[in-house]
């Protein structure tokens, strides 16, 4: 259950990647937090975004290790 759940989570933020890249109609600024603490705009081009993108879960499977913790967090996940 849990192994599909992480397999889940990054086929939808692959979703929002793709549905992102194919529908914004100009150049994007993205806050980054800088050395300095204050955040720093940085500008990603249309072109940053071309090619082909894939996901892969995490491979480390020890966490959460019990039942009641992946209900945990599949419900902080559903219910965020």
């Amino acid at each position: 259950m849990w192994r599909r759940l992480k397999q889940f989570y990054g086929e939808v933020l692959l979703l929002g990647v793709d549905c992102f890249r194919k529908n914004r109609p100009e150049d994007v600024d993205v806050p980054l937090l800088g050395p300095d603490g204050m955040l720093d705009a940085r500008i990603d081009s249309h072109r940053g975004f071309e090619g082909n993108i894939c996901v892969h879960p995490e491979a480390d499977e020890t966490f959460p290790r019990l039942k009641s913790q992946q209900r945990g967090v599949l419900a902080a996940v559903i219910w965020a």
